[in-house]
Parts: structure tokens; sequence; C-alpha cells
């Protein structure tokens, strides 16, 4: 059974490693590249059906760095810069299909052209979450 879900935590902080454009120059979020409070948490099984997106926040919804986290399995993780978008926060690569799970030749390719990357992250059995540092405006599923 696929689901994705948002769950809102006040008490989270930035973590250490977090880039320092995106803490903000107090260090707790006020940068104009980061996600003010850092307390969202999305939470997903299988092909959540989330899509191709970037990142946002706030009413302006503007683009915003992220951390993705995988506690276990595996995803592919497609990456694209943001000169592949409509110069907003969309990108209409796929038209809301879902991104196939095994990408022909020519859909690495096409990826590749625009400075983009396609890969499989994954988390060893029994082994520790890992994680992956998204830059705003960048697109991924």
């Amino acid at each position: 059974r696929t689901f994705w879900c948002t769950l809102f935590c006040a008490q989270m902080g930035h973590p250490a490693w977090w880039p320092k454009a995106a803490k903000g120059t107090h260090g707790v979020g006020e940068g104009d590249k980061s996600v003010p409070f850092f307390d969202q948490i999305i939470i997903g099984s299988g092909r959540a059906g989330i899509g191709l997106h970037a990142d946002s926040y706030g009413a302006r919804r503007a683009p915003v760095s992220t951390c993705l986290t995988l506690a276990r399995g595996r995803k592919r993780i497609i990456m694209l810069p943001p000169s592949a978008g409509d110069g907003n926060i969309t990108c209409g690569w796929f038209n809301g299909e879902p991104f196939p799970l095994e990408p022909s030749a020519e859909l690495l390719a096409r990826i590749a052209a625009v400075g983009g990357y396609c890969f499989e992250m994954s988390v060893p059995r029994g082994g520790s979450p890992v994680a992956f540092f998204t830059p705003a405006a960048w697109f991924h599923w």
C-alpha cells in the first residue's frame, strides 16, 4: 500500500550540518533559501506519487532547500536543475505521469543533457538511515 503524509514538529531545529546559506545569519532558518522553522516531516511509502516538484514554503511559495532521509528500503531519485522548469516551482517533464520504474536510455540522456541526475539511494538491511540534500529550486522525485 502506498501513502504519504505531512507532520509538523515545532521542536525540530536545523541539523548541525545544514548549509549556512540555508540556516541564515543567526543559524535558525532566516536565510532566503531556508525552510524558516524546519518543522515539517513528510513520510511516504512505496510509489507515493508526489511527482516531480521543487520544494517551497510559505504564502509566497518561495523555493527552499530540503533534506531527504531514507530510513529503510530504496528510492530512485531524479534531480533536475531549476533551468529545466518553467521559471517558477513547476516542471512539466512528466505531466502527472509516474516516473518509470526502468528509465529508458533516451530519458537518462535527456536528464543528463540538462545537467540533471538519476540514481538510486538505499539503506542496507539493518543499516543506518541515509540523507540527501536538495538545493533550493531543484526539481526532484
